[in-house]
């Protein structure tokens, strides 16, 4: 799993408390080595960023059939998400049984960033590109 370091954080991002529980919680919060987290509507404790304890969302493809426009079935291979007329291309791929998402211009042409697994990232590149928060409700994760 990859660790997770504060300045790949957004307040807002969607995390789990660690692997094992997959508690979902929300970014309030952000310092130089720690996090502040939402659990249900209630602030929690700040926590010490480290690999054991806050670990990233994979995206899947019930994830993707969330946020995807007008995609019929989950295997097709470039769609869009838009969230109040932003929008943001993606490729899907699959690797070592993993599900990522490319960012591209005409899906299947020119990539424009790096393969995205988990959540946050996404979350945090369809902001870079928009200037708006890509809107995830908690049952989607």
């Amino acid at each position: 799993m990859k660790n997770i370091k504060t300045s790949d954080l957004r307040l807002g991002n969607w995390l789990y408390y660690t692997n094992e529980t997959k508690f979902l919680m929300q970014v309030v919060a952000i310092g130089d080595d720690w996090v502040q987290l939402d659990f249900e509507g209630n602030d929690g404790d700040s926590f010490e960023i480290n690999g054991n304890e806050i670990c990233p969302i994979p995206i899947t493809k019930e994830f993707v059939k969330h946020i995807a426009n007008n995609v019929q079935d989950v295997e097709e291979l470039g769609f869009m998400i838009s969230i109040g007329g932003s929008y943001m291309e993606v490729r899907m791929e699959y690797k070592d049984n993993e599900l990522y998402l490319i960012p591209t211009i005409n899906c299947d042409e020119y990539y424009i960033g790096e393969p995205i697994r988990y959540i946050h990232e996404l979350q945090n590149l369809f902001y870079a590109l928009n200037g708006k928060e890509l809107e995830i409700k908690r049952e989607w994760l």
